[in-house]
């Protein structure tokens, strides 16, 4: 009945549903191979002397790793990551790796700049919380997964080696309860860790030696009138010589302390 109903209604009946529907997945293919050239030909800026600071502070707000880019990538990585997901491509992975390393190197280049240890220290304290958070409920989810007689040997193989990413490593040799109470131990463990990390993320916001986010425009219009700038343009300014600007207004700023303290 199914052909017959096809037969019926298309003019090239199941075959050529069929072909159509072929073609439609090699088309998708290619374009994702177009795709995935032009986003790893694409050039990207390296460093705070070429990242202007309107990307700088976009990346900071989206945790959008496609402001990187030298040119406009908005909808080519929103296309990419389309077919990541349709098709679980490896490749797209490793491009969206190597750009988090970028970033981190990039903003760990403007905090020495703007010699902010302080701040430097607390958002590697606050990546350091997440991560173990993120792993604490990870763990913990495989673990009552583990413990359900239900599951089949090969997902448990499976989650024994996910786990191992996540170094709660079960020895297969030794009973698989043991081995659970010891994760569940483990687990607890890292529990009072994360409670001693957060509390340390606790007293550095309370000293008030973190630095208070402010939007760009905000940050722009008190650079524009401590220096007497009629417009400073946040897209072509770089973030080194933004950086640059900024201690130039506190030195300024010291020197009339210092002048009225006289």
């Amino acid at each position: 009945m199914l052909y017959l109903h096809i037969k019926r209604y298309h003019p090239y009946g199941s075959t050529g549903l069929l072909q159509q529907g072929a073609a439609i997945i090699l088309n998708c293919l290619t374009l994702f191979k177009n795709i995935s050239t032009n986003l790893l030909m694409r050039k990207h800026y390296r460093n705070c002397d070429e990242l202007p600071i309107f990307n700088f502070y976009k990346v900071m707000e989206t945790n959008d790793y496609a402001w990187l880019y030298s040119e406009p990538l908005t909808l080519w990585v929103k296309i990419s990551s389309f077919f990541k997901r349709l098709f679980r491509i490896e490749s797209l992975e490793k491009i969206e790796n190597e750009l988090s390393s970028l970033w981190e190197n990039i903003y760990n280049e403007y905090l020495k700049l703007i010699g902010d240890t302080t701040s430097e220290f607390y958002y590697e304290l606050l990546n350091e919380v997440l991560y173990l958070e993120t792993r604490h409920r990870v763990v913990l989810e495989i673990l009552k997964q583990l413990s359900k007689e239900t599951t089949s040997i090969k997902y448990r193989s499976l989650y024994i080696k996910e786990l191992r990413s996540w170094k709660y490593k079960i020895n297969t040799s030794k009973p698989l309860g043991e081995e659970l109470d010891r994760m569940i131990r483990q687990l607890r463990a890292s529990e009072n860790t994360i409670r001693i990390k957060t509390h340390e993320l606790q007293q550095l916001k309370d000293t008030g030696n973190v630095n208070e986010k402010t939007t760009l425009i905000e940050q722009i219009v008190s650079l524009e009138d401590a220096l007497s700038k009629n417009h400073i343009d946040e897209k072509t300014t770089v973030v080194s010589k933004w950086v640059a600007m900024i201690k130039k207004v506190e030195i300024n700023n010291n020197l009339i302390r210092k002048r009225n303290g006289k």
